[in-house]
């Protein structure tokens, strides 16, 4: 006779889907610290602002530089961390929970900036695990470069004509935007604060996960992050620049910072100037297509009068 227990199989199984899980909850944390200290750190500018007596410049240029080193810190921790795609699912999920918990502390009339904290919060999670998710489609380093391309090409058409144009017109569109969207700190007590996109902070992780996946030069991407994306934003903030489509700046920062990693065949660079010129042709042809018709004039040169004013 024997000893009734579990076959020893069956414990070791036990034990290393113990360990799986602890090493699951150890790198979905580690990838959450970020999210949680760009939030912090929102809450804290609300109740702390910057002084009022500072240039608006210089004030403009501390809150770039502040939501840049936050949403960069976010990305990179998301890029090291979100490796598999479990790990990925998981922060997407508790990323959606966190951001519908916002929308209940508004309903429960808990004052901001707590809603809108655990809203970002929940948008910063959203994009590390979509970005980092893109960065592990990309089988080849040198497909970023047209990928890049088509990419800001499409935010840049969006953005100036398409879904994010018309919200910008109507007050429920800008609403919808500004929930989707994360607030850098005010440059100046009482002025509005700029806006970033979900889609801007899911692009950088991406970019991030892309220097993490095949090795790219991170320092670099990091300081011309800082120098072309943190320019846009500043304008932005002055309200010098409108609406800009960030992907625009952020993949030309991507490529001059690691233009050198890349090897393209001979027919790699004609298909990419090829694309290039299909997308300009396009662009060219929907301007020309959305110009309206002049009207037309009489023989004299002057406008011909409308029935109502002929004798």
């Amino acid at each position: 006779m024997r000893t009734a227990g579990r076959p020893e199989g069956r414990a070791v199984a036990d034990l290393r889907d113990t360990a799986d899980w602890e090493e699951l909850a150890r790198r979905v944390a580690r990838a959450l610290a970020a999210p949680v200290g760009f939030v912090v750190a929102q809450i804290v500018w609300s109740a702390i602002p910057l002084p009022r007596g500072l240039p608006v410049e210089v004030g403009a240029a501390i809150a770039t530089a502040l939501f840049l080193a936050l949403a960069i810190a976010t990305a990179r921790s998301a890029a090291r961390h979100l490796t598999s795609g479990r790990e990925r699912a998981w922060v997407a999920a508790l990323g959606v929970a966190i951001y519908l918990s916002g929308f209940g502390l508004v309903a429960l009339g808990v004052p901001e900036p707590l809603p809108r904290a655990a809203m970002s919060c929940g948008l910063l999670c959203i994009a590390a695990a979509g970005g980092t998710a893109g960065a592990s489609a990309i089988p080849d380093r040198n497909i970023l470069i047209p990928a890049i391309l088509f990419m800001a090409a499409a935010d840049f058409f969006v953005v100036q004509h398409g879904t994010v144009a018309i919200a910008l017109r109507h007050p429920t569109g800008q609403r919808f935007l500004q929930a989707l969207s994360l607030e850098t700190a005010p440059p100046r007590p009482g002025m509005p604060p700029a806006l970033v996109g979900l889609a801007d902070i899911l692009f950088l992780t991406f970019f991030y996960g892309c220097v993490a996946r095949f090795r790219l030069r991170e320092g670099a991407t990091t300081i011309c992050f800082f120098l072309i994306v943190g320019s846009t934003l500043w304008l932005v903030m002055l309200d010098r620049w409108g609406p800009v489509p960030g992907l625009v700046p952020m993949g030309l920062a991507f490529l001059l910072a690691n233009w050198r990693q890349f090897r393209l065949t001979r027919q790699e660079w004609r298909l990419t100037a090829g694309l290039v010129a299909g997308l300009a042709a396009l662009y060219v042809a929907f301007i020309a297509w959305q110009r309206p018709a002049s009207t037309p004039l009489a023989p004299s040169g002057l406008r011909e009068a409308p029935p109502t004013e002929r004798r």
